[in-house]
């Protein structure tokens, strides 16, 4: 794997850190070789205004972008919300309902946009677990990012969008762990629900066989790299 997907997938992990729920400026991400540009918060299902990923700079590959998975069971009604709905940015294209209605109102403390904030050109890469990875796949093709890294996500979209998000972000790296039944959602039939890029298969570590633990975001850290920890709970 190499240096710059991992520290993507571990500033990723940072936005699951209890402290960003309560002060998302006050993560450190500077020991990852990340500079903090914004943070990213979006309306979940509720109507509360939370805090979902992070903006940094990275010397030598631009603006970066990272998003957490489902925290709230306001968020699990999203992610099962999966009916297929129009997305007016991309005509003729149908995605995730759920996904796409958080994805809209993603946007920096300061109220702008995501898409508005993230318009300035250069290199843009994308990354998210999870929920976060369905809506790193929506802003990434957007964006025309020049890189997405999908972690144990779920399907976002038809096939059009499929196709269109292939054309659009430079490379696609959606990574999974066999066994983690998140990627294998929604399932394709009878809505037409597709992948955003072929699966690639890590693999999975000596860990606690059970669904929590074959999705977890330190699972998947310590499957790209084995010195990292996994979470404690998934120990043997």
């Amino acid at each position: 794997m190499d240096n710059f997907t991992l520290r993507l997938a571990k500033l990723v992990q940072r936005a699951y850190d209890p402290a960003f729920d309560t002060d998302p400026h006050g993560v450190d991400i500077t020991d990852l070789g990340f500079t903090p540009a914004e943070i990213l918060w979006a309306t979940d299902p509720g109507g509360d205004s939370v805090p979902y990923g992070i903006i940094a700079t990275d010397n030598g590959h631009g603006t970066v972008v990272a998003l957490r998975g489902t925290e709230s069971g306001v968020e699990w009604a999203a992610d099962a919300d999966a009916m297929l709905v129009s997305c007016n940015w991309a005509p003729g294209c149908l995605v995730h309902k759920g996904f796409y209605q958080i994805a809209e109102t993603l946007r920096t403390s300061k109220g702008v946009f995501a898409d508005v904030a993230l318009s300035g050109g250069g290199f843009l890469s994308v990354a998210g677990h999870s929920l976060g990875a369905a809506l790193a796949t929506i802003l990434a093709t957007r964006m025309s990012a020049k890189q997405l890294v999908s972690l144990a996500g779920p399907r976002s979209g038809c096939q059009a969008f499929a196709a269109l998000g292939l054309a659009r972000i430079g490379l696609v790296a959606r990574l999974v762990i066999p066994g983690d039944v998140v990627p294998t959602l929604p399932p394709p039939f009878p809505l037409p629900f597709r992948h955003v890029g072929d699966a690639i298969e890590l693999q999975k570590p000596a860990i606690r066989d059970t669904l929590e633990c074959r999705h977890s975001i330190a699972t998947y850290l310590n499957a790209m790299d084995p010195s990292l920890p996994l979470g404690a709970e998934c120990v043997l």
